[in-house]
């Protein structure tokens, strides 16, 4: 028997390259819209939450999306969007894998929690930039425990 084509060994660049053109192609007319670059980076011992973090040293934001593991899990695995949300030094958006995104036809909102932190300053001064470039609504929300 005699294979049509030859059976090739893809190395992880090459897997990985695959994966990013895929999403490109999935994702054209929106990509066309904005300036973009994809990167690929070597996970040479350092994890991709560490990636993503260094990353953030020159960036605006990191966006990253959730696998939903969550619970007792992903206290003891580790969780990528956990460790870059708590350790990136730029603003970090969690993107869950659930339901879809807001329709732009049915204005959402945004929602943010503040306290005295600078962090949390910082994240409404985000929180209300985003809301004026998406035309939608903040609301400001405080816990406290009652006295």
């Amino acid at each position: 028997m005699q294979l049509r084509h030859p059976l090739r060994v893809h190395t992880t660049r090459e897997l990985a390259d695959d994966v990013v053109d895929q999403i490109v192609d999935r994702n054209r007319d929106a990509l066309d819209r904005v300036k973009w670059i994809a990167t690929l980076v070597p996970l040479l011992g350092a994890s991709s939450a560490t990636t993503l973090i260094e990353a953030g040293d020159e960036a605006e934001l990191v966006v990253v999306g959730s696998r939903g593991i969550g619970g007792f899990g992903a206290l003891l695995l580790g969780s990528t969007s956990y460790r870059a949300a708590a350790h990136a030094p730029c603003p970090v958006a969690v993107i869950r894998g659930e339901g879809g995104m807001p329709s732009h036809r049915h204005p959402r909102r945004i929602v943010v929690g503040i306290d005295e932190s600078r962090g949390a300053r910082r994240a409404l001064r985000w929180a209300l930039e985003e809301a004026e470039l998406h035309r939608v609504p903040v609301e400001v929300v405080h816990a406290h425990a009652p006295v």
